[in-house]
């Protein structure tokens, strides 16, 4: 992968997709036999990134539902699970900013003491702008203190500028999947080795890739080893402004429970917007594999009959937007069952 193993600074990057590499030691001495060589297969893969045709539990029941009232469900059964968690959290679909103008309150800072990640010398939009710089040879960053969870159509936007950056300096902005134990960069803008951009340029990320599934964003001023500009004015380094999320929705609260076989009952405590997913859990101790697809509930606070009968004529229609499932529990809160 190009990659130097010598180097102090190089990191492995996270696979996108089950890889296999043939390993091969030389020149070993086994006694007896003298001088051998060993070829073996290593797969190296992302325990957090489930593969189109791997196993996961899958979410069967109604859609719809009513906040306070148990409902059951189950999921489809892990050949290989020891156990199980389901998830429920709850989403809100909200427009979501971030430039600094209300303190730093909804970020991690992860910047040195020696300079401010909310500068007011330059922005794009509003009279803040978030700074990062390289007063020590380490990377600084900042992390948007929010869980999302993005759709098909999301997307990132935000302005950034680059000045007085080193070929050995970029801007990488990052997504975890596993709260942030983990993160891979889905772009990257690397220093020009001299003062970089005079103003800031908007920049677009899709978010495509990581649809239905929880996300954290972090926007990292890295450097891997070289040279770099120690200065800490906010014409060095990074300026990032007007960060900005579309069809996004954002978590909540999220509670996780062990489950001990494929069939639960639930009450959402309260109306609105809910994620439900289960996952393996191979052998005890270890943290449980990617969740299974997410299927997204709508709790009421009663059921309407127009809901009702959205639902019916649905299925009548041969509609997958409303499954039997969701009709049994329209006509049992009717029933009064």
């Amino acid at each position: 992968d190009g990659l130097d193993a010598n180097q102090w600074y190089t990191r492995w990057p996270i696979p996108s997709k089950d890889t296999t590499y043939t390993v091969t030691v030389s020149n070993f001495s086994v006694p007896g036999l003298g001088s051998q060589t060993q070829i073996y297969n290593v797969t190296v893969y992302n325990p957090s990134d489930r593969g189109d045709n791997e196993e996961a539990a899958q979410i069967i029941g109604p859609a719809i539902g009513v906040a306070g009232v148990s409902t059951d469900y189950s999921f489809t059964p892990v050949s290989f699970a020891e156990s199980y968690e389901v998830m429920l959290a709850s989403v809100a679909e909200e427009e979501f900013f971030e430039g600094g103008e209300s303190g730093s309150g909804n970020l991690i800072d992860s910047t040195s003491p020696s300079y401010e990640l909310i500068c007011s010398e330059a922005s794009s939009a509003g009279s803040h702008a978030l700074h990062l710089a390289h007063p020590n040879a380490a990377s600084e960053s900042f992390e948007l203190d929010n869980t999302f969870v993005p759709s098909t159509a999301s997307a990132l936007y935000f302005d950034s500028q680059l000045g007085y950056a080193t070929t050995d300096e970029s801007l990488q902005v990052q997504i975890s999947r596993d709260d942030g134990t983990s993160w891979e960069t889905i772009y990257e803008e690397v220093g020009c080795g001299g003062f970089c951009q005079s103003s800031f340029t908007p920049r677009t990320v899709p978010l495509v890739d990581y649809a239905d599934s929880f996300i954290r964003i972090r926007f990292l001023y890295h450097y891997g080893g070289g040279y770099y500009y120690s200065c800490t004015s906010t014409n060095c380094g990074l300026l990032v402004d007007n960060i900005q999320l579309e069809d996004v929705a954002e978590v909540i609260e999220a509670d996780i429970e062990p489950a001990a076989d494929p069939t639960f009952s639930l009450t959402a405590s309260a109306p609105g917007n809910y994620v439900l997913a289960a996952r393996a859990i191979p052998w005890e101790g270890y943290p449980g594999i990617d969740w299974g697809p997410f299927f997204y509930l709508t709790m009421n606070t009663r059921i309407e009959l127009s809901d009702a009968i959205a639902v019916l004529r649905s299925l009548e229609s041969g509609s997958d937007r409303y499954t039997l499932a969701d009709a049994i529990e329209v006509l049992k809160v009717f029933d009064g069952n």
